[in-house]
């Protein structure tokens, strides 16, 4: 997008997706007011700074209702209710497991290291 004097200048640099002005793809082209600007899913609309409220906004306006009331105390009653976790807790059998392989290494190099040093302290 360029800004050549009084125009907006749109060129596409090879896009994958292309560059489209009001559904005609272009390779070079000035962008007038009211136009519409697409390249790939986005689409820009380009206008001349007047500020009228369009169609959309209005009907988002009348679509807008005021909430009567909130949540009142009452509503909520006595008791508390009590929310399980959707998340299990993970299993500690892999733990257990390291663990145990750990103490069985531990012994077998105690074992090792008094079997040499019997045999050492044996033979003189």
């Amino acid at each position: 997008v360029l800004l050549s004097g009084e125009e907006i200048v749109v060129r596409d640099l090879n896009s994958t997706n292309g560059t489209f002005i009001n559904d005609k793809q272009i390779s070079q082209q000035a962008l007038k007011p009211g136009q519409v600007l697409r390249l790939g899913q986005v689409e820009i609309r380009l206008e001349n700074g007047a500020s009228t409220p369009t169609a959309a906004a209005k009907k988002q306006i009348s679509q807008t209702m005021p909430i009567q009331g909130g949540v009142k105390m009452d509503d909520l009653g006595d008791k508390t209710r009590v929310v399980e976790s959707p998340f299990k807790k993970k299993s500690d059998k892999a733990n257990k497991y390291f663990l145990y392989g750990g103490i069985a290494l531990g012994v077998v190099i105690v074992a090792v290291f008094v079997y040499v040093i019997t045999q050492l302290g044996g033979g003189q």
